[in-house]
């Protein structure tokens, strides 16, 4: 049980290394240019990810799919809004922003 833990936990440093710190040396794991953002709703981006989609825009074509406005309390076109600045800071493209606002993933 101990091993088996110990060989999990070195495989997984293992691949920490690889994506920390040997980017250029294994090309296989970073071929594309293009990153797709998914999110449930606006402020999720922000909220969970900022770090992330500021470091992608260095080198990559991020885009961003929403799947709702988050209108719960009737502010959807607000949240649209702020969803659009704050993909602006990020560096998120105008183009390259979709918000899909379904009623299966809606929340009214």
């Amino acid at each position: 049980m101990i091993s088996s833990r110990l060989f999990l936990v070195s495989i997984l440093l293992w691949l920490i290394a690889v994506v920390l710190y040997f980017p250029a040396e294994y090309p296989i794991l970073f071929k594309d240019e293009r990153v797709l953002l998914l999110t449930a709703h606006p402020d999720d981006e922000s909220m969970f990810f900022a770090p992330t989609i500021q470091a992608l825009t260095f080198d990559r074509v991020v885009h961003s799919l929403c799947l709702s406005t988050g209108d719960a309390d009737g502010l959807g076109d607000i949240r649209k809004e702020e969803l659009g600045r704050s993909l602006d800071v990020l560096g998120v493209h105008p183009t390259n922003r979709a918000l899909v606002d379904h009623p299966c993933v809606s929340s009214h």
